[in-house]
Formats: structure tokens, sequence, C-alpha cells
């Protein structure tokens, strides 16, 4: 599943950095919502995407 989920980021022209755990996402979808109020959502979803898929 990994590598079908790398081959497909990269068809799509995204970063996928190596992971060895999986996080709870319940706060940042707390953030997202309040990202959503104040008019951010598409820089924090970028931030969190990049922080959490590519940075690791």
């Amino acid at each position: 599943m990994k590598h079908h989920l790398t081959v497909s980021m990269a068809d799509e022209g995204l970063e996928y950095g190596d992971r060895t755990h999986s996080y709870n996402s319940r706060l940042a979808q707390e953030l997202a919502v309040w990202g959503d109020e104040i008019g951010v959502t598409d820089v924090l979803h970028d931030a969190l995407f990049q922080a959490y898929f590519v940075e690791a």
C-alpha cells in the first residue's frame, strides 16, 4: 500500500516522505476548522500537508 501511495503522489507531483508512524489527526482537524473560520484554509492545509507527509 505504501508503494502505491508513493507512486500515486509522485504522479500528481506531490512529495511523500518516509513515515514510520501514524498519528491521531483530531487536533489537526480542529485547527483546520479554525483556519476555515479566519480565512486561511489553503495556507493552513498546505502547511499541515508539508509537515505530515513530506517532513514526516
